[in-house]
């Protein structure tokens, strides 16, 4: 096993930034490192820190937005890493760090990050594996936010690395999702960890990354510019298209209930391959138009080339932002959301730019997994249908439950203008 005893290293972790028992740990190290090695577990916990002072100092732009300074973040990841977010989804090495490169100066008006409740779960050889809290406080903009979530990391020891530790995998999850600064989560946000950490959590990555490339494509972490990879695309048709999928979807019942009259604009937000787009074609008839969004360029490639093959001239597909749809205002008759909202970041202002898009009839209506549904995300994930309405109308729409639907696996909300 290594040993990092260079006392350079352990002065470069900003006490200054931490929790007072945390400075005083580090003032320990400083003052017996020239007595005895720091362990690896305790390098671990240094790293720990040290790289979330780097995220907090990015955040508020404290650092320069420069090669060299980002190069802190390559340096700490190991080529092959690995991270499960929050909401579920996989991510690798590139997307972290690009997505992250993007993140530079996020909080305008400042924000911390503290950690807390370091600890080692496990160490074998030059493997150790340990859990941390992370609480962030930050102005969003036009509000103050805060987040809290667990996270368990694997390490290898490795010279040369910073603290002599490579960040291998990261799983996080939330223990408070992002929320205004003065309000409590409700029930179904509190988003606590179940089952022990290390394998269990990989099983529960495996199923996830899985519930989120094959149920929509809006979801977001903290930080901007996350993506998942959907170049297989002939892949995902598969799953997304299943055979199987339309007996407990009821594409039919669906379009029942959006009332879809010949000649309206009709959108699929998150279409994914196109699962719903021959039916609204054929609902809007030729005097009609619908659009098919995604956020991943190669479904919508995929989504144009299937449109084009089926002969649909009414369906046009294309790319939008995360937090965007892009809808001129007052241009859509109806807005389908299917398994996508509880991917989508900040519901509310999300929301806003719907009702903005929708015209003086328009209607959304979000279809989303129950409780008890065997498909889609981890239960504790999933929204309920009672919060899908306080979110559209907390945006001005008038929301509600659809009592009178037959789908077996999932929920329908409405909202129109008020």
């Amino acid at each position: 096993m290594l040993h990092d005893t260079r006392p350079v290293r352990v002065a470069n972790v900003r006490a200054g930034n931490r929790p007072a028992a945390v400075a005083l740990l580090l003032l320990s190290f400083v003052a017996t490192a020239s007595a005895q090695d720091i362990t690896f577990t305790e390098r671990c916990e240094l790293e720990v820190h040290d790289l979330h002072t780097f995220f907090q100092e990015w955040s508020v732009a404290e650092l320069p937005d420069t090669d060299a300074t980002y190069a802190r973040l390559g340096q700490a990841l190991a080529p092959n890493f690995t991270m499960v977010t929050p909401e579920g989804g996989s991510l690798g090495r590139a997307a972290v760090v690009g997505g992250l490169r993007e993140a530079h100066g996020r909080w305008p008006g400042g924000g911390t990050i503290e950690v807390s409740e370091v600890e080692p779960v496990h160490v074998l050889g030059d493997v150790a594996v340990l859990t941390y809290v992370e609480h962030q406080d930050f102005d969003a903009g036009d509000e103050r936010r805060m987040s809290r979530r667990r996270s368990t990391v694997v390490f290898r020891n490795e010279e040369g690395a910073p603290n002599g530790v490579r960040w291998l995998h990261v799983h996080e999850t939330w223990l408070a999702p992002p929320h205004e600064v003065g309000t409590e989560p409700g029930a179904e946000d509190q988003w606590h960890h179940s089952g022990e950490h290390g394998t269990g959590h990989t099983e529960h990555g495996i199923h996830t990354k899985d519930h989120d490339q094959a149920h929509g494509h809006h979801g977001a972490h903290d930080c901007p510019g996350f993506q998942h990879d959907f170049s297989d695309v002939e892949r995902w048709a598969k799953i997304f298209d299943d055979s199987a999928r339309v007996a407990w979807q009821k594409p039919e019942h669906v379009l029942d209930l959006l009332q879809i009259e010949p000649g309206m604009h009709v959108a699929d937000l998150g279409a994914g391959t196109g699962f719903f787009l021959g039916y609204l074609s054929l609902a809007v008839g030729e005097h009609g138009r619908v659009q098919a969004l995604d956020i991943a360029d190669s479904l919508v490639d995929h989504m144009r080339q299937r449109a084009a093959g089926a002969g649909w001239s009414n369906v046009e597909a294309r790319p939008v932002a995360p937090d965007d749809p892009a809808f001129e205002p007052g241009s859509m008759d109806r807005i389908l959301i299917v398994d996508v909202w509880h991917h989508i970041s900040n519901r509310i202002e999300y929301s806003a730019k719907l009702r903005r898009a929708l015209s003086a009839d328009g209607r959304v209506l979000v279809v989303d997994f129950t409780r008890d549904s065997p498909e889609g995300p981890p239960p504790q994930h999933r929204i309920p249908p009672e919060k899908v309405v306080a979110e559209l109308e907390a945006a001005g729409l008038k929301a509600w439950i659809v009592e009178d639907e037959d789908l077996p696996r999932q929920y329908v909300v409405v909202a129109s203008q008020p």
